[in-house]
This record gives C-alpha cells, sequence and structure tokens, in this order.
C-alpha cells in the first residue's frame, strides 16, 4: 500500500498505520538492522524519531505550525537525496566493483567502501569479513530488504580487506556487490 506524505491532509488519515509501520521498521525501507555495521548513509528512523511518530499518533496527531515546515523547493531537494525517490542506484556492474556469492575469498586487497545487494533473498542474513588475522569485521545484516527499494550500503569508513579475507553469510544463489573506494 502506497500514500503519500507530502501534505498533512494526505498523512493524518494513515497516522495510525504509519506509526505500526515505523515500530515494524518495514518504514522507511532501509532494509538493515541497525547497529550492525555503521553507514554513512543510513536512513532508518533513530530512537529518537521512533518516539516523536509514536508520541504524534498518540497524541491526536496534531498538524504543527506552518512557519517550521521546510521552503517547497528545499524539501523538494531534499526529496532527491532520499534513497526511495532518486533514479535509484545503478544495479549493472560498475568498475571496480567485485560481485560476490556464497563464501568469497578476495584474492587481492581491496577497499571496501559499501555494499549493494543485487539478488537476495527476502529472509534476513547476515555478512560478515573474516580477515587473515583471524578478526571478524560486521559487514551488514539484511533484513526485510526489498530490491524495489534498492541502495547500496555505504560504510562510515572504506574498510581495508588483505587478500585472503572471505566475506561470509550471502545465501546460496543471492549475490551482493562489494564496492570499491573512490581512487584519490
Amino acid at each position: 500500500m502506497a500514500f503519500s506524505l507530502m501534505e498533512y491532509k494526505e498523512a493524518f488519515p494513515w497516522r495510525t498505520a504509519i506509526k505500526e509501520e515505523v515500530l515494524e521498521r518495514r518504514m522507511p525501507p532501509w532494509g538493515a538492522v541497525k547497529g550492525f555495521g555503521d553507514f554513512r548513509n543510513d536512513q532508518a528512523l533513530t530512537p529518537e524519531q521512533l518516539e516523536l511518530i509514536t508520541s504524534w499518533s498518540q497524541g491526536g496527531s496534531p498538524e504543527g505550525d506552518e512557519k517550521d515546515l521546510p521552503p517547497k523547493d528545499k524539501l523538494e531537494e531534499m526529496m532527491k537525496e532520499s534513497a526511495w525517490l532518486s533514479n535509484g542506484p545503478r544495479l549493472d556492474h560498475q568498475p571496480g566493483e567485485i560481485i560476490a556469492s556464497g563464501d568469497f575469498k578476495l584474492i587481492k586487497p581491496f577497499t571496501l567502501d559499501g555494499l549493494l545487494p543485487k539478488n537476495v533473498p527476502n529472509e534476513s542474513f547476515q555478512m560478515v569479513a573474516e580477515l587473515p588475522d583471524g578478526r571478524i569485521e560486521p559487514l551488514l545484516w539484511l533484513n526485510g530488504y526489498k530490491l524495489e527499494f534498492a541502495h547500496p550500503f555505504l560504510l562510515l569508513t572504506p574498510l581495508e580487506l588483505p587478500a585472503g579475507t572471505v566475506i561470509r553469510g550471502i545465501p546460496s544463489g543471492a549475490n551482493v556487490a562489494l564496492l570499491p573506494a573512490p581512487q584519490n
């Protein structure tokens, strides 16, 4: 079910559904478990934002003051930057990216900037990097990710992965693009 949230009068009838969807973390459609990997483009709601929406929904859903709204042109600019309203990421192969499936072993060093699920099941799964020295780095825990809202998960800080690193946790038949850090 889709409905607009651009105007108060459009959102008001859906206030209870909005609260339920955000509390179940189906809205906005981020698709990853918070706290398993740090992402610079994380658009999942914070606990404070969840509390604000819950309080609004349970407190009569007041409209608020128009003076607090961003100007229409600023709102349009913000919407262009949204992971869900842009043209979306390119799902074709990009230079330097590696398509990983199953347990994938790197044969040369790679600086990981992010991950882009390309063909993944609807089930929950965790991806980790097992480094040759025995350390394990959490990469991404997908849960409720939908390909129609495809977007990359860009690491807060690029991760240096030496040769011999094994990416584990990608389900059979699935593939995920390992996105390289930009060259300086």
